[in-house]
């Protein structure tokens, strides 16, 4: 029986963990806010700027984080003005500023 219970738990998590970016997206954070730019950071990781002047990475990291539109131009291009929750506008945090 504990088994069974701890194969359960196991797939639990794991369903968790592959789709945990569609749930924190949708129920984290009430502001949403539209995609108006990108740009990389010092790592090389995709960064998408908001309206609202925050900045969120936008990986995509199978098989955790799924976004295969990150890594074409025209991806990127076609989710321009896509909303994502911005939890950074929730908390009131000031805009984000690229470093010169």
């Amino acid at each position: 029986m504990n088994l069974v219970l701890a194969e359960t738990f196991c797939k639990q998590i794991v369903f968790m963990l592959l789709y945990a970016d569609n749930c924190l997206s949708v129920r984290s954070s009430s502001m949403q806010q539209p995609i108006t730019g990108y740009h990389l950071d010092e790592e090389g990781h995709w960064v998408a700027q908001l309206a609202c002047g925050h900045f969120q990475h936008v990986r995509h990291d199978p098989p955790w984080m799924i976004r295969e539109w990150v890594t074409t131009p025209k991806g990127r291009h076609q989710m321009l003005g896509h909303h994502l929750a911005c939890k950074k506008c929730d908390e009131h945090v000031p805009p984000d500023s690229l470093h010169s």
